[in-house]
């Protein structure tokens, strides 16, 4: 279910992984990557190296990068 995550276009969350990042095709395989892992409340995909790493949190709010995409899970679902 995507509405569970708002996606940022050219985004990257620095740091704050959680494991190993991983390589996913396409930006929703990430996503998904993310949803299923409770700790994950956010993710940046890599369009150039499809470098997919879920984060536990957004830290500083992240920041501009051309080659990424980023989603965060919208809180308030508890």
């Amino acid at each position: 279910d995507d509405s569970e995550f708002v996606m940022k276009e050219n985004w990257m969350y620095p740091g704050n992984d959680l494991g190993k990042a991983t390589t996913q095709t396409t930006y929703e395989k990430c996503r998904a990557e993310c949803s299923e892992d409770e700790q994950c409340k956010a993710f940046s995909w890599n369009r150039k190296t499809r470098i997919c790493s879920l984060k536990s949190t957004i830290g500083s709010g992240g920041e501009y990068d051309p080659n990424a995409q980023s989603g965060y899970r919208e809180e308030g679902d508890d």
